[in-house]
């Protein structure tokens, strides 16, 4: 029995099919049917969602429901649906009555969400996970729309991660070397399953995937925060916020009041890798990052991480990525893409 409630969310559902709220999405995959199915789970039953939260600005590109018929013992984890959403600079709100959690991914553009007391700024390639019994606000803060992917979940896995977020204050995750995670989402997305039980029980793995990567992400964080010392610290910020400058281990060494031999050793025995190696790290991922949300030439790219000569750029790029920046960008799906 579906309580009134749950008739309104299916109401609200259903005015997207037949086009009373115009947005643009993947039609074919949403019949009549199977958002009835997935409106008989209790969590999206339960859910409090009203018109005023998604205003017409608001674009949903794609959106996928899962449905059930048997859920394994083992799963941890169970997706309730995934949508990658334009969200708007007037923002939305979203709240739920039942114990739901959003994992949201920026794909471009830049954003806020708001909960309590808490403020999260969000890049491309960077996220959070929010317990949507808790009032938030999403808004953009970028010229153009924020791009957002947002999977609905429930289960204790999800539930431990958010918590271990909370309590180690690690309020975002980011993936800038994303190739696998992003992969993941693309599976979530354009799933290779057929059926909706099979592509629903993929998503359980799927997500138990992404979960454990961002697990890995915090408890990477939470170890670098811990053992690393103060200037090793400041020394990566540093590179970080002037990447765009021309920075030698000469400079460093001046900068920081340390010799270059005992400043490269000892940034590469808690980094991972000697400073300048880090430098060039670093801004091949910025350079990957604007690959993907600017339509800026290769040239203009190189220019913009601090690298004058743009064939130097394209050596470096090929060294760490086995690839040329132009095939980077060409071979990155459409969904990915900035508009």
């Amino acid at each position: 029995m579906v309580d009134n409630q749950s008739k309104d969310v299916r109401s609200f559902f259903s005015s997207l099919l037949i086009g009373e709220i115009k947005q643009t999405f993947d039609v074919s995959y949403l019949t009549n049917e199977f958002i009835a199915n997935a409106l008989e789970e209790e969590a999206i039953a339960n859910s409090h969602i009203s018109r005023n939260t998604l205003p017409e600005s608001l674009k949903l590109e794609h959106s996928r429901f899962y449905t059930y018929t048997n859920i394994p013992e083992f799963a941890a984890v169970k997706p309730l649906r995934t949508t990658v959403v334009d969200i708007p600079a007037s923002g939305i709100f979203i709240h739920s009555d039942t114990p739901v959690y959003l994992i949201l991914y920026t794909i471009s553009g830049k954003g806020k969400v708001t909960f309590k007391e808490q403020t999260i700024s969000l890049g491309t390639n960077e996220g959070t996970i929010i317990n949507c019994q808790n009032y938030h606000k999403y808004f953009a803060t970028s010229e153009d729309a924020w791009r957002t992917i947002m999977i609905r979940a429930t289960g204790e896995m999800v539930s431990h991660i958010y918590k271990q977020m909370m309590q180690e204050s690690y309020f975002k995750f980011s993936f800038f070397d994303s190739g696998h995670f992003r992969s993941l989402l693309r599976e979530l997305l354009y799933p290779a399953a057929e059926g909706a039980n099979a592509i629903s029980m993929n998503a359980i793995f799927t997500v138990t995937e992404l979960l454990c990567e961002i697990g890995l992400e915090i408890d990477k964080k939470r170890r670098k925060q811990h053992v690393v010392p103060r200037y090793i610290k400041e020394i990566q910020h540093y590179i970080e916020q002037h990447y765009q400058q021309n920075i030698t281990l000469d400079f460093l060494s001046q900068q920081f009041n340390f010799s270059k031999y005992h400043l490269s050793r000892e940034f590469k025995k808690y980094i991972g890798q000697p400073p300048i190696d880090y430098l060039i790290e670093h801004r091949i991922q910025i350079a990957k990052e604007l690959l993907v949300t600017t339509k800026l030439s290769i040239d203009e790219i190189s220019q913009e991480i601090g690298i004058a000569n743009a064939s130097h750029f394209f050596y470096l790029f090929n060294k760490k990525e086995h690839t040329s920046p132009s095939k980077f960008r060409n071979t990155l799906p459409k969904i990915m893409d900035s508009k």
